[in-house]
């Protein structure tokens, strides 16, 4: 009976333990929201298969056209085009992937050297970070 009793204990305690480090678990913890967190601005982009060239934004640029996408560490941000902002609520998903949703449409975004970018419907924008000192 004594044995019988202890063998119980000892599967008692394993079973408690497996519960506590399976509530314990879930996700490598990991916050990639510092990857993608801060000021953007246009770089490259192709519309209906043709691509801009870097000429073509700085000349968009020399007139006041800028296109800036601004991602805030609460999830939040806005897309700027020409003036017109419009919503942007995003997530992470990965260090080099995250979810980017602008007026009620998502999209994946992929961040590689320092661009993330955008695609949907075969139209590409990239966007490079804005240095935080930039004009300073």
């Amino acid at each position: 009976m004594k044995r019988t009793t202890k063998i119980a204990i000892a599967i008692a305690a394993v079973f408690a333990l497996c519960l506590g480090l399976v509530g314990c678990g879930g996700g490598d913890g990991a916050d990639y929201t510092k990857n993608f967190t801060g000021d953007w601005k246009l770089s490259g982009m192709t519309e209906n298969g043709e691509a801009m060239s870097g000429d073509d934004i700085a000349f968009m640029e020399s007139f006041g056209m800028t296109v800036t996408l601004t991602l805030n560490e609460d999830g939040t941000g806005s897309l700027v085009m020409f003036d017109e902002a419009m919503d942007v609520s995003w997530e992470p998903k990965s260090a080099t992937e995250l979810d980017v949703t602008i007026d009620g449409d998502t999209t994946t975004g992929k961040l590689a050297d320092d661009t993330i970018t955008l695609e949907a419907g075969g139209d590409a924008m990239s966007f490079v970070r804005v240095e935080a000192d930039a004009g300073k």
